[in-house]
């Protein structure tokens, strides 16, 4: 007999794991948003032209990696990340261009679209 789980632990450890996944993701958006511009200036002009299309093929590279396909399979995690507007951030947690910046929420909105499409076709 293994003794029951207590639910209050379950739920924390559960909300640590949606963090986590948040976390991951955050740093996948600001990897793609950095990725994305990095010959692009902040002019209005030049960040229409981000090829946020992109953003997809790497949507169905995760979706197709069975180590990294739990990060998008909970739309709530996405949202989270869209919520929470963090800045984009370099991998030594420097702050991207302003361009970058800009770029990462859109990705963000971008991946939840295509997630869904991917997860409900």
């Amino acid at each position: 007999d293994q003794p029951e789980e207590d639910p209050h632990t379950q739920n924390s450890s559960s909300k640590h794991e949606r963090e986590n996944r948040c976390t991951q993701l955050d740093a996948i958006a600001s990897w793609i948003a950095h990725t994305l511009t990095d010959t692009i200036t902040t002019s209005p002009t030049q960040t229409q032209k981000i090829p946020y299309h992109k953003t997809d093929d790497i949507v169905h590279s995760l979706l197709n990696l069975s180590k990294h396909a739990h990060l998008l399979r909970d739309p709530h995690v996405i949202l989270t990340c869209i919520q929470r507007g963090n800045t984009a951030k370099l991998i030594d947690q420097g702050t991207a261009s302003n361009a970058a910046d800009a770029a990462k929420g859109p990705i963000l909105i971008r991946m939840l679209c295509c997630t869904c499409r991917e997860l409900h076709s």
